[in-house]
C-alpha cells in the first residue's frame, strides 16, 4: 500500500506540473497573440491614416482645380455676356418691341428604351415620375419663361397618349397667361417623326421676334427691322457645376441654395394645371 501510495503521489505531482506547464504555455501564446494583434492594429491605423491624408490632399487639389476652372469659366462667360446681350437683356432692351406672345414648340421621336414595355425608363412610370417626359422637360422651359416675364397665373391644357408606348401622356398642348397679361402657348410631343423634331421658343414682339432652343444649344436668332442676327452662347463643359457647388456650399454652411422645393412650386403648379391635376 505504501508503495502504491508513493506511485499515486508521483502521478499527481506529474499531472500538476503538466497542468502548470500547459497554463504557462497558454499564457505565453496569448501574450504573443496580443502582441501580433497590437502590431496589426497599429499597422492598420497607420495605413488608414496614410490613405486619409492622401485623400485629403487629393480633395484639396481637386478643389483648387475646380476653383481655377470656375474662375476661368466665370471670366469667359462674363466677357461673353459683356460683349453680347443675353436673352432677358435682349427682351428688356426693346429689340423686339413690346412682347405680345410667347410660344413653346417641342417634338422628339421616341427613344429606343420607350419601346421596351417590360423595362420602361423611370421617367415614363407615373408611380415614380408623376407623369411622362412632359414632367421631365417642360419645367425647364416654363421656368425660364417665368424668370423672364414673371409668374404664370393661369394655365390650361390637353394631354393625350397617342403612341401607346407607355401609360403616361406623350402629347400635350397648353395655353397660359403671365401675371402681366402676356399670353403664351406650348406644344410637346414625345412620339413625333424625326422630320418633326423641334426645340424652339419664340418670343413675339410688335417690332421683331426672338427664337432660341433650350436643350440643343442652337444660336439665339433675333429678327427685327435691322435684319437677322444670331448669337452663339457657349455651352460650359460642366453645365451643372454651379448648382452642385452651391448645394455643397449650402451643406457646408458657406452659402444659401435658393433652388429648393419652394422655388419649384411655381413651375409645379403650372405643369399640374396643364395636365388637369386640379
Amino acid at each position: 500500500l505504501a508503495e502504491a501510495s508513493l506511485m499515486l503521489n508521483g502521478v499527481f505531482e506529474a499531472a500538476e506540473k503538466a497542468a502548470a506547464q500547459y497554463l504557462e504555455n497558454i499564457q505565453r501564446l496569448s501574450g504573443r497573440q496580443q502582441q501580433v494583434c497590437d502590431a496589426m492594429e497599429a499597422a492598420a491605423r497607420d495605413r488608414a491614416q496614410a490613405i486619409l491624408e492622401e485623400a485629403e490632399r487629393a480633395c484639396r487639389a481637386r478643389e483648387a482645380r475646380c476653383d481655377q476652372y470656375e474662375a476661368a469659366l466665370t471670366a469667359r462667360l462674363q466677357k461673353f455676356y459683356d460683349d453680347r446681350p443675353g436673352l432677358k437683356e435682349l427682351v428688356q432692351s426693346g429689340a423686339v418691341g413690346h412682347v405680345v406672345n410667347v410660344q413653346i414648340h417641342f417634338a422628339v421621336p421616341p427613344r429606343e428604351l420607350d419601346y421596351n414595355s417590360t423595362n420602361l425608363p423611370w421617367r415614363v412610370q407615373p408611380d415614380i415620375a408623376g407623369g411622362g417626359y412632359f414632367y421631365d422637360l417642360a419645367p425647364h422651359q416654363l421656368d425660364l419663361l417665368q424668370t423672364m416675364f414673371g409668374p404664370i397665373t393661369e394655365a390650361e391644357g390637353f394631354a393625350a397618349n397617342r403612341g401607346g408606348l407607355y401609360k403616361t401622356e406623350d402629347s400635350v398642348s397648353a395655353c397660359f397667361k403671365f401675371a402681366n397679361g402676356l399670353p403664351g402657348s406650348g406644344s410637346w410631343c414625345f412620339v413625333a417623326h424625326e422630320s418633326a423634331k423641334d426645340d424652339r421658343i419664340d418670343i413675339v414682339g410688335d417690332k421683331g421676334s426672338l427664337t432660341f432652343s433650350v436643350f440643343t444649344y442652337q444660336p439665339i436668332v433675333l429678327q427685327n427691322e435691322a435684319g437677322r442676327q444670331t448669337f452663339t452662347v457657349p455651352n460650359p463643359t460642366y453645365v451643372q457645376l454651379p448648382l452642385i457647388r452651391l448645394v455643397v456650399e449650402h451643406l457646408q454652411g458657406k452659402a444659401i441654395c435658393t433652388c429648393d422645393c419652394v422655388s419649384a412650386t411655381a413651375v409645379n403648379w403650372v405643369v399640374d394645371r396643364i395636365l388637369g391635376k386640379f
